[in-house]
């Protein structure tokens, strides 16, 4: 026996409710998976900053040529005259791991001549940029687990940092 007016739910519309719940709840769970795995890009990506800023600062405490004044060392012969990391260029391909709380991160840099005025460039070495007053040092910064390495620059003269 039905009733005409009645005030309730049949259990007809508790099983649509049920399943218009369950089709919502499958895209929601998908979004808060992909917010946790960005998340996780972002820490990522914050501590690789922290460390590429830790070594940029430890390599920017040097002087910027094994010579205190110019002539400045040829470009074919950075990072190899001497081993002592007394100047900047002697951290070229440097080893950075082992650092505590940064043992899977990757490090690789790189330390070159540049002359943001005019470049003068070698004709059979494109990428061959006469000693200048300006060293660029480049730090990238990679892990297994991030979507894009990290990497910052900085520019070291005789005279100070910019």
């Amino acid at each position: 026996m039905f009733l005409k007016n009645s005030k309730g739910f049949a259990f007809i519309d508790f099983i649509l409710g049920v399943v218009i719940l369950g089709i919502a709840v499958v895209p929601v769970i998908s979004i808060l998976l992909n917010l946790r795995f960005d998340n996780n890009q972002v820490w990522l990506q914050s501590r690789a900053v922290t460390y590429a800023n830790s070594i940029m600062h430890q390599i920017r405490a040097h002087r910027f040529d094994e010579a205190t004044e110019a002539p400045w060392t040829l470009p074919g012969s950075l990072g190899s005259e001497s081993s002592d990391g007394d100047d900047v260029d002697d951290f070229i391909g440097a080893n950075w791991s082992g650092i505590t709380g940064f043992s899977d991160f990757s490090v690789s840099t790189d330390i070159y001549y540049v002359n943001p005025i005019s470049p003068t460039y070698n004709i059979l070495d494109p990428y061959y940029v006469l000693p200048t007053n300006y060293k660029k040092i480049d730090i990238i910064v990679n892990h297994p687990n991030l979507n894009i390495p990290v990497g910052i620059s900085s520019l070291v003269t005789p005279l100070g940092f910019y």
